[in-house]
């Protein structure tokens, strides 16, 4: 891939050594494929082995960071090594001028071997440990991709060859102060007495970009015909959002805006954490002052690792107090499966009503629906198939001229990653 570090020339990293005598750098030639690897003699804990790569593709404020590589380690168990990313570096003149990272500006990730299995946490909290699908000695894939917000997403190769998200370390104060924006180097320190070497190949650290093989990114065809005015992502800033769009956190650790999910697509994507309970308006998008039908529209992924939650999506005039609300909606995730269920009003009481399994899924893009007509009746469809019906659940009756906002709003318990494409809210003449 354009980027890529690969080693069939020259190394294409800046290296310091600490001590020759006890750790090394060099390309290996093995099958007919050249890797780097970096060595490091049992016993020598005082030896420290650097390798430091400087971004491959610069990226513009706000956006996603990624390091992703072919890894190998031949680790015994109960070793360890770190990853760092570093804001800021010194030159080493005494070194060739290699890039040293200056102290202090480092962000630890762990490697760690225990019971055969490669083991990655924060350095500052060992308690949030994710284990990977290979062990000590397999070459595997690994991506660490580093959020706006500091949390690290760890993707790695199964059995299979195939990607997947297996978990995201939590931010923790080591990561405070850190501008994602400006990190500009990643470093790999061989540091542990019992580490024995580890292998890296096509080595890649700069903008996020999936794969298209994705899941994210095998969203559905555009829409032969969207609704006017419908809200697509391409046009808009990375990390930013639609002027359509208001979004209000709850935790300074939840972000929202466009991402990248191929070279060239973006959708809007919504990475909530738990206790946050984000929530986000959508302005009405196509206007018509003779409506007789309102239509919110959206596809929507829920990442894999999204906890059970729910989010509820509520049609109502601006700015309308609860007991002005209309209808409203609740989308509810197992963390594996889709639910719905209506939410009726009696005496100012809200009751949930009977949720209603859907074919929708965790890990794959649906659509959803809500459709009002005149006399306040609802359809709620998923992936066009209707699935709950109700009328004026809120004992109330607006026209769908007077609808101008959909109010989405997150439990307190939901968090992952939340994406949606194809966004509309559509006041529609119907004759």
């Amino acid at each position: 891939a354009a980027g890529n570090y690969a080693y069939d020339g020259t190394v294409p990293f800046t290296q310091y050594i600490q001590s020759a005598a006890t750790s090394e750098t060099l390309i290996v030639s093995e099958d007919g494929n050249k890797f780097i690897r970096m060595n490091k003699t049992a016993g020598s804990s005082s030896s420290q082995t650097w390798l430091v790569a400087q971004r491959t593709q610069q990226t513009a404020a706000g956006t996603t960071l990624m390091f992703q590589s072919d890894v190998r380690l031949n680790f015994t168990s109960g070793s360890s090594a770190y990853i760092r990313f570093y804001q800021g570096r010194t030159a080493d003149n005494g070194n060739n001028g290699t890039c040293y990272p200056s102290s202090g500006s480092a962000r630890n990730i762990m490697f760690t071997v225990s019971g055969g299995k490669v083991t990655l946490y924060n350095a500052t909290n060992s308690a949030n440990k994710i284990v990977l699908e290979t062990g000590s000695n397999e070459w595997f894939t690994l991506r660490l991709v580093l959020n706006t917000n500091l949390t690290v997403d760890v993707y790695a190769s199964n059995a299979d060859g195939e990607m997947y998200l297996a978990g995201t370390l939590d931010k923790t104060s080591d990561w405070a102060g850190l501008d994602p924006t400006l990190i500009d180097s990643f470093v790999y320190m061989n540091d542990s007495a019992t580490c024995l070497c580890a292998d890296f190949d096509n080595v890649y650290f700069g903008a996020y970009v999936p794969d298209v093989e994705s899941p994210i990114a095998q969203q559905p065809e555009k829409e032969a015909e969207l609704p006017e005015g419908a809200l697509t992502f391409n046009d808009i800033e990375e990390a930013a959002l639609p002027e359509k769009v208001t979004y209000v956190s709850g935790s300074s650790e939840s972000t929202f805006g466009a991402v990248y999910v191929t070279k060239t697509n973006k959708v809007l994507e919504l990475k909530t954490v738990a206790d946050s309970a984000d929530y986000f308006y959508v302005n009405t998008t196509a206007r018509n002052t003779l409506a007789n039908q309102y239509v919110f529209a959206t596809q929507i992924f829920l990442d894999s690792g999204i906890t059970a939650g729910t989010m509820d999506y509520t049609l109502m005039p601006s700015g309308a107090a609860a007991a002005d609300r209309v209808f409203k909606l609740r989308v509810i995730t197992d963390g594996t499966k889709v639910s719905v269920a209506v939410v009726s009003v009696v005496d100012g009481v809200e009751t949930v009503g009977e949720a209603i399994e859907t074919a929708a899924v965790v890990g794959d893009w649906f659509k959803l629906s809500i459709v009002y007509t005149e006399n306040a009746k609802f359809e709620v469809l998923v992936d066009g198939a209707a699935v709950a019906t109700a009328e004026a659940p809120y004992g109330m009756y607006k026209d769908a001229a007077a609808i101008s906002q959909v109010l989405v709003e997150c439990s307190a318990e939901l968090s992952g990653g939340i994406y949606f494409e194809n966004m509309s809210a559509t006041q529609l003449e119907v004759k």
